[in-house]
């Protein structure tokens, strides 16, 4: 059997990446769709959704196979026993990368050859930091990530939040949207402090170019977690130095099970994650956050203290 790793970060997967699968199809028996996870890469997109979404996108195709990795990527391919790398390239400066790469990857590996594969003239113009700019600033990317099939129409399963934490809900590509309170962007971002404790529906409806429509609904049960942070004494913790530039701390004892900590930018984008254990170490390294504000979530099985950091670069 003739396999291919067609590797990236898909962040998003884009109608480029799509051409150059479907038409790496005529050469190769199986490719696999390797996402790379690299932890000094800030990412749009989580591993799990860039992976469904590249599932979703293949899903009328047997042939594609869907995998993550982190490390070489010639390391990868020799894991799963392939000898070969789809790629695909827009322009000359891309092939001139690509051509550097593969020449890398053969002196790596002397037995691993790479395919390259010039996109369709219509898919020239798509990069995914283009996409990814166009969605954080409410812009339409439908003409260019791939289409959905309606049954992939899903905005997740129902979910429990603090009053105080935020979370980010994202609707499937390829539609045109309405949520319940009449915003249209692909994202629906709830702030800490947005809905009282209690219990809520959040809808999304989408609309396809040919008119057909869909909807999903999610129930968000949102509770006051404060109550068991103060009396743990917690409820005056704070972050410090804040604002940071370099390393950020915690003034609490997280006990020997640890803290699970995930940081969020203000578009309720998971930035970095981490198991903290102890109040002597820090939590993050910022140096390579861009300035801003950001959400810091602690959370172990009974507890969620959610605290905001400001990142300054250039402090004195």
């Amino acid at each position: 059997m003739r396999k291919a790793v067609f590797p990236g970060s898909f962040d998003p997967i884009t109608k480029g990446h799509e051409n150059v699968v479907r038409r790496g199809l005529t050469l190769f028996d199986e490719i696999i769709v390797a996402v790379g996870v690299h932890s000094s890469k800030r990412c749009m997109f989580s591993v799990e959704e860039r992976v469904d979404m590249i599932r979703e996108t293949f899903a009328d195709e047997s042939r594609v196979k869907v995998a993550t990795y982190d490390g070489l990527t010639v390391d990868f391919c020799a894991s799963m026993g392939v000898t070969t790398q789809l790629r695909g390239v827009r322009n000359e400066s891309d092939l001139t990368y690509e051509q550097t790469i593969a020449q890398m990857t053969r002196a790596m590996r002397p037995e691993m050859d790479t395919v390259i594969l010039l996109t369709d003239l219509e898919c020239a113009a798509i990069h995914s930091t283009v996409v990814r700019d166009v969605l954080t600033h409410g812009g339409d990317v439908t003409a260019f990530v791939p289409e959905v099939e309606p049954s992939d129409f899903t905005i997740g399963n129902d979910t429990i939040i603090c009053e105080d934490e935020p979370l980010l809900i994202y609707g499937p590509l390829g539609y045109d949207y309405e949520w319940q309170d009449g915003s249209n962007n692909q994202f629906f971002y709830v702030s800490p402090g947005d809905f009282a404790p209690g219990t809520y529906s959040i809808v999304l409806s989408g609309t396809t170019d040919s008119g057909c429509e869909f909807a999903d609904a999610m129930i968000l049960t949102v509770h006051d977690c404060s109550v068991g942070v103060g009396e743990v004494g917690l409820g005056d913790a704070v972050l410090y130095p804040n604002p940071t530039a370099e390393n950020v701390f915690f003034e609490v004892d997280p006990g020997s099970s640890g803290w699970t900590v995930r940081a969020f930018d203000l578009a309720g984008r998971e930035v970095a994650s981490t198991q903290w254990m102890g109040s002597s170490t820090a939590v993050f390294d910022v140096t390579s956050w861009k300035n801003g504000q950001y959400v810091l979530q602690f959370e172990d099985a009974e507890r969620v203290i959610v605290r905001q950091l400001s990142v300054q670069h250039g402090l004195r």
